[in-house]
């Protein structure tokens, strides 16, 4: 029904189903800027009942299309915030009803409707599919807090406003460590075994450390990798990991591949991963299921 389409007034549609809202709200979308969040007044009663996913891609960040400071705000009012890798979804919905669209959480996405781009968010009710979109969302995403949120302000802090990085999809580290790593840097932090990366010049080690564990997770088959992993109730053998990489990318060595990338993902994030070799099996378990 033409009621049910909307694309004018996008901002003014969101606040009044905002208002409607008496028990959950729940809102995906990619980009989201601190002057929305600002003017979107969650009530204070919802804010245990709320959450917020964004994506916090560092050239996202860096271009100013998406605000890492939302997290303070949100977080005082009590709100949780997820970052979800791969979001794309503009997805709001206040109790039983969704907004779903093409609209992310800004002004240039809500409320230019002459000068911005052209955006569109259409109403649905909320079903079991809807619930299986939210819970899909949830298990892959990752909650900020204070640490993870200190580690992106101080590597933003870290990094030149003009720095640009590199759109490349698919990364495999020829090295196994962060001091590997770091030898290559330090002598040309633009060699081509770490060019996909776009380190800047300059850091401090311990920055380049933060870098890569922000960064890694940006690369789509470390994401369909990371994904795997969790998918094994008793973990993932080296030869099923192997087997995957082979079918992602045949011209590489799956190998070497895997054998740096799985020493990388347990060095960069030991909350993740445990590693386990029982006769002489290598498995990696995820500990975030």
């Amino acid at each position: 029904m033409a009621e049910n389409f909307h694309f004018s007034e996008l901002f003014s549609l969101l606040d009044s189903e905002l208002k409607l809202a008496r028990n959950e709200i729940f809102v995906a979308s990619p980009y989201i800027k601190v002057g929305i969040i600002k003017k979107l007044v969650i009530p204070r009663e919802l804010s245990s009942q709320t959450f917020i996913v964004c994506r916090w891609r560092l050239e996202d960040v860096l271009s100013g299309a998406t605000d890492i400071e939302i997290y303070p705000i949100l977080r005082d009012q009590g709100i949780r915030v997820l970052l979800h890798p791969n979001l794309h979804a503009k997805y709001y919905r206040f109790d039983n009803r969704i907004l779903m669209g093409s609209a992310n959480l800004t002004s240039n996405g809500l409320m230019s409707d002459e000068t911005g781009s052209l955006e569109a968010l259409t109403l649905l009710p909320k079903n079991q599919a809807t619930d299986d979109f939210e819970n899909k969302i949830i298990q892959e995403s990752v909650q900020v807090d204070d640490g993870l949120y200190a580690e992106y302000r101080e590597m933003l802090d870290a990094l030149p406003v003009t720095v640009q990085l590199n759109e490349v999809d698919f990364f495999w580290p020829s090295f196994a460590s962060v001091e590997e790593a770091w030898l290559i840097y330090s002598k040309d932090h633009a060699s081509i075994s770490l060019k996909p990366l776009a380190i800047p010049p300059t850091l401090e080690k311990h920055k380049v450390k933060r870098f890569l564990t922000l960064r890694l997770k940006e690369f789509s088959n470390i994401n369909r990798i990371e994904k795997f992993l969790a998918s094994g109730l008793d973990g993932r053998r080296f030869g099923e990991v192997r087997a995957l990489i082979r079918e992602m990318d045949q011209s590489i060595d799956e190998t070497s591949a895997w054998q740096n990338l799985m020493l990388l993902l347990l060095e960069l994030y030991p909350e993740k991963y445990e590693y386990f070799r029982p006769n002489h099996t290598e498995i990696i378990v995820s500990k975030l299921k």
